[in-house]
C-alpha cells in the first residue's frame, strides 16, 4: 500500500462526479476522469496500481470520455464513439487489482452507463439496455449463472425493456427509466427495492424486468444499497418531473426519508413521498443516506449519516437534515458508500464524510472518524 500526499493544487473543470465505496472521480472538461482515495483493485488507473493517492490522478489511457459511473470497486467510461471503458473489480472472483483500462467486447452505441457492485449495464441508442459482470441476484436481467459466484464478461442484453431513456445500478440491481416516465427494475428485491414483495428477505434475486406499480413522471434515479449480507436490501429513490422525491426499499437507517420501519429489515416496496423537499434538480443514494439537490444550490440528505456524509455528525439516528447550510451554489451531487461531493462554480469539487482512504479528500491521516466538513479537493 502507498500513500501519496496532498499537494496544494485544487482539482478544476469537472463536470461530472462518482464514487464508490472508498474512491471518488470526476470527469475533467478536457474529456478525461482524475480520481483519488483507495485504489485497492485498481480503481484509480495503472498510474497509481494498488495503492492511496491524494491528490487526484488522472486515469492514463482514458481520454474522450462522454460519460461515467463508478460502482462499488470498478469504474466504466462511454467514450465519443459510444464504446465503453473499464478498469478495477468489474466482475466477482478478480484476486488481483486490475488498474489498466479495458474496452469492453461488442458493445457499440452506448449513450449512458451505470456500475453497481461488480456489475454493469449499459443504455444503448436503440433505448435497450445491456448488462455484464456479477448476476448472483439476477441483476444482469437473466438467469445465467444466476445464484453463483461465475463471472459473466460478456454484455447481455436485457429482455423486456427496450424503451429505456436512462438507467441506474444499485449494490445488486439495477433499473431503468423508461419513454413514458415509469421505471421498471430487476436484480435483488431483499428490501423491497424493486417496487413488489416477490423475493423480499431472501438471497434469491428476481431476474426478469417489472415496472414498479404506481410510479410514473420519473426524470431521474438513484439507487443505494448496504451489500454486506443476504438480509440487507437496496434502497432507491426517484426524482419526479413536479421536482419532488419518491423512495422505497431498505429504510434501516431512515435512507427513504420516513420513519416506517427504521432499524428494521422489513421491506418498503411502495414509493413514498420524501416530505417537505421541493425544488429537487438531482438525487443521489449511498448505503445508508440519500441526498437531494435543490435549485436554490442547497442539499437536503436523510438517513443516519454516522460517517459525516450529512455534513454533520450523528449518533445513528434516523433524520432529516440541510447539509451545511452556508455551503451554496452547489451544481451536482454525488453519494460514495459513506461519503459524499457536491460539484462548485468552476469545477471545483468539495467532499465530505467517511475518509479513511482518502475519498473525502482530508487523507492521508487513515483516520476512522467522520468529516462532516466540506472540503475543497486539490
Amino acid at each position: 500500500m502507498t500513500t501519496t500526499a496532498p499537494s496544494s493544487t485544487v482539482l478544476s473543470g469537472v463536470t461530472a462526479l462518482g464514487g464508490g465505496e472508498d474512491f471518488s472521480c470526476g470527469l475533467r472538461s478536457d474529456a478525461t476522469i482524475s480520481c483519488w482515495g483507495s485504489s485497492g483493485f485498481g480503481t484509480l488507473g495503472p498510474a497509481v496500481g494498488n495503492g492511496v493517492m491524494i491528490p487526484p490522478t488522472t486515469i492514463t489511457g482514458v481520454t474522450d470520455v462522454r460519460s461515467f459511473s463508478a460502482g462499488a470497486e470498478h469504474v466504466c467510461a462511454v467514450r465519443r464513439a459510444g464504446t465503453v471503458t473499464c478498469w478495477g473489480l468489474t466482475g466477482p472472483g478478480v484476486t488481483i487489482p486490475n488498474p489498466v483500462p479495458a474496452d469492453v467486447a461488442g458493445l457499440t452505441e452506448v449513450v449512458q452507463v451505470a456500475a453497481g457492485n461488480q456489475f454493469t449495464c449499459a443504455l444503448r441508442a436503440d433505448h435497450t439496455v445491456a448488462c455484464w459482470g456479477s448476476n448472483h441476484y439476477g441483476q444482469l436481467g437473466n438467469t445465467t449463472n444466476i445464484g453463483t459466484d461465475v463471472n459473466n464478461p460478456i454484455p447481455a442484453t436485457v429482455t423486456g425493456v427496450s424503451t429505456a431513456v436512462a438507467v441506474a445500478a444499485g449494490g445488486r440491481f439495477a433499473c431503468a427509466i423508461l419513454a413514458d416516465t415509469t421505471v421498471s427494475c430487476w436484480g435483488s428485491n431483499t428490501g423491497g427495492e424493486l417496487g413488489s414483495r416477490t423475493n423480499n428477505r431472501t438471497a434469491d434475486g428476481v431476474p426478469t424486468p417489472a415496472v414498479i406499480p404506481g410510479l410514473s413522471g420519473v426524470s431521474a434515479l438513484a439507487l443505494g444499497s448496504m451489500p454486506y449480507s443476504d438480509n440487507e436490501g437496496g434502497n432507491a429513490c426517484a426524482l419526479l418531473s413536479a421536482g419532488t422525491v419518491t423512495c422505497w426499499g431498505d429504510n434501516y437507517f431512515g435512507q427513504l426519508g420516513n420513519s416506517k420501519n427504521t432499524s428494521s429489515f422489513a421491506p418498503n416496496p411502495v414509493p413514498k413521498a420524501v416530505a417537505g423537499v421541493t425544488g429537487v434538480v438531482a438525487v443521489s443514494a449511498g448505503t445508508t443516506t440519500s441526498c437531494a439537490l435543490q435549485s436554490s444550490g442547497s442539499i437536503v440528505c436523510w438517513g443516519d449519516g454516522n460517517s459525516g456524509e450529512m455534513g454533520s455528525t450523528n449518533d445513528g439516528t434516523p433524520r432529516q437534515d440541510v447539509v451545511n447550510p452556508y455551503m451554496s451554489g452547489v451544481l451536482g451531487i454525488m453519494s460514495g458508500w459513506t461519503h459524499m461531493c457536491g460539484l462548485l462554480a468552476g469545477g471545483a469539487v468539495s467532499c465530505w464524510g467517511f475518509d479513511r482512504d482518502g475519498q473525502s479528500g482530508y487523507a492521508p491521516t487513515r483516520t476512522q472518524l467522520p468529516m462532516p466538513m466540506p472540503r475543497v479537493i486539490w
